[in-house]
């Protein structure tokens, strides 16, 4: 149990909002989503991999009529490692909106 605990990565976000007031009754804001998103941590274990946030269980957890786990088997390649990584990155967005008051 503590082993997984340790291989668990974290992720960081970085959202950014600006606003500027046009006049007395117009502004514009612009919110830029996901200007910094990485993952980091984690110990080394053989299933990491770069831009990774998470791990699941191949194949939903099926392995098969072959058996659990094959480590290195051919027969099985969807059993090669304990976990298959996950990809959560977001793309870069930029949203602009115009407010006017009355």
């Amino acid at each position: 149990m503590i082993s997984s605990c340790r291989s668990r990565r974290d992720e960081h976000l970085l959202h950014l909002q600006l606003s500027y007031d046009v006049s007395k009754n117009f502004s514009i804001t612009a919110n830029l989503a996901n200007v910094l998103n990485e993952c980091f941590g984690g110990s080394n274990e053989p299933w990491n991999v770069k831009g990774s946030c998470g791990y699941i269980y191949p194949n939903g957890g099926l392995t098969g009529a072959v058996g659990n786990t094959n480590f290195g088997q051919s027969a099985q390649p969807i059993g090669a490692s304990a976990y298959t990584p996950t990809y959560t990155q977001q793309p870069f967005g930029i949203f602009v909106t115009g407010n006017f008051k009355l």
